[in-house]
């Protein structure tokens, strides 16, 4: 089978590997769609913090955002079959350790992470998975690998509490910004704004349920958001654009007693703010990794209409064509919608 193997930074190729058989409580997966997002590309380049750290190691096949039908299962198997459309979670625990056991398996100490961390992801022709890690689903392959995404978007809500009647905030007009508009309004969120750079985008976001946006290039976001909100300043600030100058945004917009939720992080950047309005307000400031118990959750909600991903699919690639959808992932020139490639294409 195909299989794009990145053997280090900036070290790529398509190489041909066995197909992988599913072991007992395993599945094999043909990957029919996989999304590129900004930490593939910091795989690929050679800048994710968790290479750097050592934590994580090459060789690896990218790709945590994908879908697929399964064409075999193992010994034990009984949650799936063959033929059903699936997706998978990216964080992949022991099932042994405490932080498991409490339903924390996306932090086991333990773990991995597919197509991140120390196992391969999806942008091969075939992929194995921990049953237990699959959820079904009837929606077109393309937007499906959408589910992971927005599955962040809906834990960032949880996590943060937004219930209805709040007022939010989303900092950050990329995929995950715009997917956490919308999950802040599934979790019945009465207002939400969305501060970004991109007109285009913030456009989008008021397609997708954004109460208010603020281009924050075009004026002091800060300023223009503090005289629109007045003495109600937002519950809760979603920080999703992963950069110092949004976590500043977010700590001086929300109210006292408010919540942060950090989702983007920079590792290119320091994070240099005062810790005395945090503790002066007494603001929680809260990190959001992946989305553990969410994601049947946010199937439904995208499979009834509630959130929306269609937007979001961006120009379609074969697996051979890598080289063409890395360029255009990272010209930005597809705007917030993701790259798909197509293995099995």
């Amino acid at each position: 089978m195909k299989a794009l193997r990145t053997f280090g930074p900036e070290a790529s190729r398509i190489v041909d590997e066995p197909r992988p058989q599913a072991g007992p409580g395993e599945v094999l997966i043909s990957i029919r769609a996989v999304g590129i997002c900004h930490t593939d590309l910091e795989i690929l380049g050679g800048y994710h913090p968790e290479y750097a750290s050592g934590i994580a190691h090459y060789p690896i096949v990218v790709g945590h955002e994908w879908s697929g039908e399964v064409v075999e299962v193992g010994a034990e198997v009984t949650s799936v079959n063959i033929g059903d459309s699936v997706v998978g979670e990216t964080g992949i625990g022991c099932m042994c350790c405490d932080l498991c056991k409490s339903g924390r398996y996306h932090l086991c100490p333990f773990g991995t992470e597919t197509g991140v961390i120390n196992r391969d992801g999806g942008l091969r022709e075939y992929h194995v998975a921990p049953a237990l890690s699959l959820h079904k689903h009837a929606l077109p392959h393309e937007q499906a690998c959408l589910i992971e995404p927005a599955s962040v978007g809906i834990y960032a809500a949880i996590k943060a509490g937004i219930g209805p009647g709040d007022t939010a905030e989303v900092i950050g007009d990329g995929a995950i910004g715009l997917l956490c508009v919308q999950a802040a309004k599934a979790a019945g969120a009465a207002e939400v704004t969305l501060v970004g750079h991109h007109d285009d985008r913030l456009q989008l976001g008021q397609r997708l349920g954004a109460d208010r946006t603020v281009n924050s290039r075009s004026a002091d976001a800060v300023h223009t958001l503090t005289e629109l909100n007045g003495s109600c300043r937002p519950a809760v600030v979603i920080e999703a654009a992963g950069s110092a100058e949004a976590l500043d945004i977010a700590l001086h917009l929300v109210a006292r007693s408010g919540v942060v939720a950090v989702v983007g992080y920079s590792a290119a950047e320091p994070y240099r703010h005062s810790l005395a309005s945090i503790i002066g307000g007494e603001i929680e400031l809260l990190g959001v990794r992946g989305s553990p118990n969410c994601w049947p959750r946010t199937i439904r909600l995208i499979e009834t209409g509630a959130m929306v991903v269609e937007p979001l699919v961006g120009p379609r690639f074969a697996l051979d064509d890598f080289a063409e959808a890395l360029s255009a992932a990272q010209s930005g020139q597809t705007g917030a919608a993701r790259v798909i490639i197509e293995p099995s294409s």
